[in-house]
């Protein structure tokens, strides 16, 4: 009997408010790891992720406090939207995919709700419940990191490979708070621009110091530190630490989306060590602009290890999707000619493995197109390769007028 009482028992999945995304103005009553306050109907509780079987599926909201007020669960997936009106509905999940579940306060809608309940105090959420043969095997981030995953692409080098030059371009397609498209990674720095407010947007240059030191670059001798020879007007350096250590540089630069920004990094071997430097075009000029120049301790090698990447640095807005298009890519030895990037190898971070698979990578045209967040995307599998055609010609740089 308690076998056959087993096997009637819905599958079910508890997502805490402490995993979900505040949305709106008045939603901001949170703690890492508790419940959320919803202070007005101005505000929302969103959670995602992915559910694998159709079926039944029982949607619930916990609440922290007794109410009397019912809320409005909205559940969106593709091509389907449904809203019920209260803290508590079931519907049939016909196809497997994204779905988001948001949860509101009742004057957010206009279903028989009265001035009375509308007026009621704020709403402490504790978390969203999902029941029924539809959650079985459903995918949620169960964490307090919120971030969408770092989905990155590298690009294969031939052994023994010496490149110079690394040039690539980026055209963001959407600009979320909190995003950094980086274009031109390498085993020493990473090379491209973020969106850090509303109102200011940077293009970063940084290059890590020898030695270990993770956090504070205090703890770094003299002899391993990276070491700035040279900045551009209006650019600011200093050095960084708590990703690693090394020397910083950025210029704040109004980048626009839809419209391609160009990045080339060059390399010097220098003894023991090797200069790196950055340069960078904005869509809308016709010359390079010298970011920095980094002297590299203890390296002696060229360009390796090329990548680029999407980070969603900050986790309050990770249900946003971060999407932009990278390429044409071309490197360049020092006496040879340029040699276009054709294959592109997704990765992805330690999150995008076990908490969070809304990513993606797809050739489009001449480019490579790769997102993360927002609820979406066909999840490919670390090590994905990806291929695209381009009959471009290689970038026209006068290296000569090239600003020192």
């Amino acid at each position: 009997m308690l076998a056959s009482a087993l096997i009637l028992l819905n599958p079910s999945m508890y997502l805490p408010a402490f995993t979900g995304y505040l949305v709106g103005t008045d939603s901001t009553d949170r703690s890492d790891d508790g419940p959320v306050v919803l202070q007005s109907a101005k505000g929302s509780v969103l959670w995602g992720g992915y559910i694998s079987n159709p079926g039944a599926l029982t949607v619930k909201i916990r609440k922290g406090r007794e109410t009397s007020s019912l809320g409005q669960i909205e559940v969106k997936g593709t091509k389907f939207r449904a809203l019920i009106n209260g803290d508590k509905g079931t519907f049939e999940v016909k196809n497997s995919g994204w779905y988001t579940f948001s949860f509101s306060q009742p004057s957010a809608f206009s279903n028989g709700v009265s001035s009375v309940e509308a007026s009621k105090p704020s709403v402490q959420v504790l978390g969203l419940e999902l029941e029924g043969s539809a959650a079985e095997g459903a995918k949620f981030n169960l964490k307090t990191r919120r971030n969408a995953a770092s989905v990155h692409i590298g690009y294969p080098q031939a052994n023994g490979q010496e490149v110079e030059w690394f040039y690539n371009e980026i055209q963001a397609k959407t600009d979320p708070l909190n995003s950094y498209y980086m274009a031109c990674g390498f085993s020493r720095g990473y090379f491209g621009m973020q969106v850090n407010s509303g109102t200011e947007r940077r293009v970063i240059f940084s290059v890590w110091d020898a030695g270990n030191e993770a956090v504070d670059r205090n703890k770094v001798s003299d002899d391993n530190k990276v070491r700035l020879l040279a900045k551009g007007t209006q650019v600011v350096a200093d050095s960084f630490g708590n990703e690693g250590t090394g020397g910083h540089s950025h210029l704040v630069t109004a980048w626009r989306t839809n419209a391609p920004q160009r990045f080339l990094v060059h390399a010097k071997k220098d003894g023991t060590g090797t200069i790196y430097t950055g340069y960078y075009m904005a869509s809308n000029q016709k010359v390079w602009k010298l970011i920095a120049s980094f002297r590299a301790p203890k390296d002696g090698n060229l360009l390796r290890g090329l990548y680029s990447f999407n980070e969603n640095f900050w986790g309050d807005n990770g249900h946003l999707k971060r999407a932009a298009e990278f390429g044409p890519a071309w490197i360049k030895s020092k006496i040879g000619e340029w040699q276009q990037l054709s294959t592109g190898r997704f990765t992805h971070d330690a999150t995008g493995k076990s908490d969070r698979f809304d990513y993606d990578l797809t050739a489009k045209g001449k480019k490579w197109l790769l997102q993360n967040g927002g609820f979406e995307g066909a999840t490919p599998k670390l090590g994905t390769l990806v291929e695209i055609v381009d009959r471009s010609q290689p970038p026209a740089i006068e290296f000569e007028a090239l600003p020192k």
